[in-house]
């Protein structure tokens, strides 16, 4: 799983005239339901974009390709 800069977030809503406690409290909770939902899979595993937002394909692509790069290297690992 790849989860936003929440600091980055921040920013980026406050640039936008938005209240910064209201933001923090947003993403503390997304992070947390993220945190939980990479529980569910022992074999989860929670990558946070630095300095991404919500649009990390566009923010942070080579984050993007990194997490695939080694999922696919994994389960080349797991059938050999």
């Amino acid at each position: 799983m790849i989860g936003r800069d929440a600091d980055y977030e921040v920013a980026q809503g406050m640039l936008n005239g938005l209240p910064e406690s209201e933001l923090r409290l947003l993403e503390a909770t997304w992070h947390q339901l993220i945190r939980e939902q990479t529980m569910l899979a022992t074999t989860s595993k929670l990558v946070i974009a630095e300095q991404a937002s919500h649009a990390i394909q566009l923010d942070r692509p080579d984050v993007i390709v990194a997490v695939v790069e080694e999922h696919i290297d994994q389960m080349t690992q797991a059938i050999q």
